[in-house]
């Protein structure tokens, strides 16, 4: 499979059930347990995206799933991401045709990669300069075993 095959998969297959599962996870570690959150969860979600509102997260492409999954793992806590999402609610102008709202726009991978890139750029930001741990300064490798292989590529090398 090409990568243009591959990010016209992204771009029109829906969800798979382990990306639902994942942004689940998310959400309920961001402290979104409540069935009431639902209206919050999906504005949120639409806000992340882009999108001027979301009706379903099972609605998603398996890229804007990816996308959502990876843009909540960089929040700490609900306020944070309730602050994130109140930005892009704000920035993010909904067009209006004859009363409907516009059928939202769908990410290329670029566009998701840029995104993301920017929305980590500014929690790390927020967090301040001495957010890494020791571990992952800089200029510094991760020892064999902590991925859960031994080897640069997946299989085991030399003990």
């Amino acid at each position: 499979m090409t990568l243009d095959e591959w990010n016209a998969v992204l771009a029109t297959e829906l969800l798979t059930p382990m990306q639902l599962g994942a942004v689940h996870h998310e959400f309920t570690r961001l402290s979104f347990r409540d069935p009431h959150d639902r209206r919050a969860r999906l504005a949120a979600s639409a806000a992340l995206l882009g999108f001027g509102e979301l009706d379903s997260i099972t609605s998603l492409t398996m890229g804007e799933a990816g996308f959502l999954v990876r843009a909540l793992e960089g929040f700490a806590d609900r306020a944070a991401l309730d602050a994130a999402a109140a930005i892009g609610r704000e920035s993010g102008a909904e067009d209006e045709c004859d009363g409907l709202a516009p059928e939202p726009a769908r990410l290329t991978l670029a566009e998701a990669l840029r995104s993301l890139f920017i929305m980590l750029a500014w929690s790390q930001h927020a967090r301040g300069p001495d957010a890494l741990p020791d571990s992952t300064q800089p200029g510094e490798t991760i020892p064999p075993g902590v991925l859960g292989t031994d080897g640069p590529a997946g299989g085991s090398g030399p003990s």
